[in-house]
């Protein structure tokens, strides 16, 4: 039996395990992640990529680790911040998570999968993948998240069900970064101008590299 079984290794999910780690509350060999991805922080690493996102969004003392300062300290750069509230850059908070995960053997804890059942046995919680895995466990954390359940608007579904030029920004199916313009972004939003600023810095290189080709 675990004492913590934590559904969902992103960044929710991480930096539980890594509070109940880093604090003693359980040793790895009593704490289970399950995840349907290989590593932890794998749908995060994907997205920020697909979105060419180059620093956070929240400043450097949001972080997987216990001590606010512990990501501050592990840059060895003041690059690596931007801004009045020194936002980390996507490349160093990926090390420091990585570097958590690596004194903390929180990779031991992994299990891939899915859960299909949860269910309450007297003092305990079973739990059934969709492997056919059965695990208790004396306590049981959801941090889950809407990063698999893309929402298309009543207004675009005949576009993303007929095109092959219509995506998600999160789509698994969406090659982004081979668009070429003329691009069209619907939304407004953080994630939306990070994709924008993206699309011109790789448009504008393209457009560089073929003028050096051509003189």
């Amino acid at each position: 039996m675990y004492d913590w079984i934590i559904i969902g290794g992103g960044i929710q999910g991480s930096t539980i395990a890594t509070f109940l780690l880093r604090n003693k509350k359980v040793p790895s060999d009593k704490l289970c992640i399950i995840d349907p991805h290989e590593k932890p922080l794998a749908n995060w690493m994907r997205n920020t990529g697909l979105i060419d996102m180059k620093f956070l969004r929240s400043p450097f003392v949001h972080h997987l680790d216990t001590d606010p300062f512990s990501l501050v300290n592990f840059a060895k750069k003041k690059t690596e911040f931007y801004g009045q509230y020194k936002r980390p850059s996507l490349k160093i908070f990926n090390e420091h998570s990585h570097h958590l995960f690596q004194v903390t053997d929180l990779e031991k804890c992994w299990l891939q999968g899915y859960v299909d059942e949860i269910e309450k046995e007297m003092e305990s919680w079973r739990i059934q993948t969709s492997d056919g895995k059965r695990l208790t466990g004396k306590n049981i954390v959801l941090a889950l998240s809407v990063n698999d359940q893309i929402f298309i608007p009543e207004w675009a579904d005949a576009l993303y069900e007929e095109s092959n030029q219509v995506f998600h920004i999160f789509d698994n199916t969406a090659c982004l970064q081979e668009l070429n313009p003329p691009i069209a972004i619907v939304g407004g939003g953080i994630s939306s101008c990070d994709q924008a600023s993206g699309y011109v810095s790789r448009i504008g290189h393209l457009n560089q590299k073929a003028s050096l080709q051509s003189g």
